[in-house]
């Protein structure tokens, strides 16, 4: 499971208009674009580019020593820079693996609208229910917004690309977690 290019942030939005203003044109309605805010706001972003950086927090709570960890890219590579990622195999026959990558908080309650922006390859190599769990902290729990199980998504060469909305677990304290389980190491 590789992950790069994650962002959190509030894209520009557009609202409709009535204009009553014209009574010449009797019963007629104009609806006009009014832009209700123009510039996007990156509350967190991390590209993983050199490293997981340290205000980020991992947690291991499988049998397996191995953990996310940060890859520069030279040996494989989803856009040809570094990436994090999780290797279930690397922990050898007999192990579990769940593991767990945390964002540090950003403060998402101004926000009108809030994406989750993230590029990811999902490999499952066999039959075993590996899973990647992507949550969002909305100020008292962890909210699961996507869930991947079984079938390959995104590849070394093209990774997959996903927008979710996350408006609704907006706060003061927002989180990102990546939790990636295998119970095959």
């Amino acid at each position: 499971m590789g992950l790069s290019a994650l962002c959190l942030s509030s894209l520009s939005l557009n609202a409709q208009k009535t204009d009553y203003s014209d009574f010449a044109r009797a019963k007629q309605l104009l609806n006009k674009q009014v832009t209700v805010a123009s510039a996007k706001v990156n509350y967190l972003s991390e590209n993983f580019n050199t490293e997981i950086p340290a205000t980020w927090t991992i947690t291991n709570s499988g049998t397996t020593t191995n953990a996310w960890e940060w890859n520069d890219g030279t040996s494989s590579s989803l856009d040809g820079t570094g990436f994090a990622y999780a290797d279930s195999d690397a922990g050898g026959s007999g192990t579990t693996m769940d593991v767990t990558l945390t964002s540090p908080a950003a403060n998402t309650s101004a926000a009108t609208m809030v994406l989750l922006c993230f590029d990811f390859y999902y490999n499952n190599y066999s039959t075993d229910p590996d899973s990647l769990v992507v949550q969002v902290y909305d100020g008292t729990s962890w909210v699961t917004k996507y869930l991947k199980t079984g079938a390959d998504t995104g590849a070394w060469s093209a990774p997959a690309h996903l927008e979710l909305d996350v408006t609704a677990e907006k706060n003061a304290a927002m989180q990102v977690r990546f939790r990636y389980k295998s119970p095959w190491g």
